[in-house]
């Protein structure tokens, strides 16, 4: 028997073979990983149960619940040994020391509170100004970061018991955070649909991932710290190799949001659902997705001059470079929030751009160890439907269905031109072998030529009442 409700926490035992969850039900139970048998649940809560830790140990289990309480259970027993009462509202958040001797605690209220297990006292209290969603506390016990819906995360000392840092960037509320073994930075989740990194020491954000197309509720780091789990509200789960910033693998299965997940010792992957479920990936499931083929239609393909590689884009919101050789993905780049429609390669195979149904263009390097966007374009009104790369990878051009063709400096970003080119969607664009030139086709069945120096139109030629498709 499992969970009657959405399950909103989740935690491995240090050993990767059992896993604990708390829920709307008010319960915890604890799972075999392997087996998915439910060994035991554990009850005292009178209102859902939002967050649980662990100690590293695994005899105590610390949960906080939307009854204001946080409760320590002895898992040698099973029983509930501490009851802990401070906080005026929901507990969102709990963590425990490494030792286990003492447990730290976050609420709406806007209340961070650390407690003394024995004593069963709290020794400090810190205001965060605004309802805290999550704490973190770094693996010496010296700082806590909190994630607050003011947007902002709050650095405390642990030590001195005082603010040391305010860290700001994201547009919305921040869900989750969590410092690195090392204590050199940390990752941020929000509802702006950005994961973050940070720098501890300089208090800069030296990382943004745009995860998803949805709210982010959660996010985890490995025990290495080289990637990083989210989760959201698309119902799905996404692992990212935290150096790169690319996108593993895309978890999906769940029938309602993702709300928590966590990492076993050997990089297996809880999460917990709103479906009521809990699902265990092992690491066959978080192989890299550039190992599978697109999941959507595939909306169009460019070959390299050598014709050795080729760039795929679809209908998935990724592009695929392929080694046409070995018959395999060498390459999987993520970033546009809609359909792909477009794709080029440049003449010396060094970038690629696309272009996407949500209006952007996104110039990419080839390399498959730089997966990163490296510039996003901005300025059609309408789907991309084209694109083409001049020559001396300086510049780009692009045609959309709001009838235009623009022309782009690809080291700035800048629209150079705007070429009101036809009276319907544009279907096609290119490059003349001397870069002197635009073509353009459109759905107006006509085909010109524009001069990039002065930005007329030199040529043109009509067709019958069919469109050009491709110049």
């Amino acid at each position: 028997e499992g969970h009657t409700i959405g399950v909103l926490t989740v935690k491995f035992y240090l050993d990767g073979k059992r896993i604990a969850s708390g829920a709307k039900d008010n319960t915890i139970r604890l799972w075999n990983a392997s087996t998915g048998e439910c060994l035991q649940v554990l009850e005292g809560h009178t209102d859902r149960v939002n967050a649980i830790a662990i100690s590293k140990d695994s005899r105590w289990l610390v949960s906080g619940s939307s009854d204001t309480f946080v409760k320590v259970f002895d898992l040698w027993i099973g029983d509930c040994v501490v009851t802990l009462a401070g906080h005026t509202a929901y507990v969102t958040s709990v963590q425990i020391s490494a030792d286990g001797s003492r447990v730290y605690s976050s609420s709406l209220d806007g209340i961070i509170k650390v407690w003394d297990v024995n004593a069963q006292q709290c020794l400090a209290t810190f205001v965060a100004e605004s309802v805290v969603y999550w704490i973190s506390v770094s693996h010496d016990d010296e700082i806590l970061a909190a994630a607050l819906k003011d947007k902002s995360i709050k650095i405390f000392n642990l030590s001195t018991n005082s603010l040391s840092m305010i860290l700001k960037g994201h547009e919305h509320g921040v869900r989750c955070v969590e410092i690195s073994s090392d204590k050199r930075f940390l990752v941020s989740a929000s509802t702006d649909c950005t994961l973050k990194s940070w720098s501890l020491e300089s208090g800069k954000c030296t990382q943004t991932i745009e995860a998803h197309d949805f709210r982010l509720l959660y996010c985890s780091m490995n025990k290495d710290n080289s990637l990083i789990l989210s989760t959201s509200t698309d119902k799905t789960c996404k692992v990212w190799d935290l150096k790169t910033g690319q996108l593993i693998t895309v978890l999906e299965g769940h029938a309602n949001w993702v709300l928590a997940g966590d990492w076993s010792p050997t990089n297996d992957i809880v999460t917990a659902g709103n479906d009521t479920t809990l699902k265990v990936w092992g690491q066959r499931d978080t192989q890299p997705d550039q190992d599978k083929s697109h999941t959507f239609d595939v909306t169009e393909v460019s070959a390299s001059q050598d014709n050795k590689y080729l760039a795929s884009a679809s209908k998935d919101k990724t592009i695929r470079v392929w080694d046409v050789t070995q018959g395999r993905c060498v390459s999987m780049k993520s970033g546009h929030k809609d359909w792909v429609n477009t794709i080029a390669i440049s003449r010396d195979s060094q970038i690629i751009a696309s272009g996407g149904k949500d209006q952007t263009i996104k110039v990419w390097s080839s390399l498959p160890n730089q997966p990163a966007c490296l510039r996003t374009l901005t300025g059609h009104s309408d789907y991309i439907k084209s694109v083409a790369i001049a020559s001396d990878n300086k510049t780009i051009v692009s045609g959309s269905n709001d009838s235009t063709v623009k022309l782009w400096s690809v080291e700035t970003g800048i629209c150079l031109k705007t070429f009101h080119a036809h009276s319907g969607l544009v279907t096609s664009v290119a490059f003349s072998p001397d870069d002197k030139y635009v073509l353009s086709a459109g759905r107006d069945s006509v085909v010109r030529a524009w001069s990039l120096e002065t930005g007329e139109c030199v040529f043109q030629v009509s067709g019958d009442s069919k469109w050009c498709k491709e110049v």
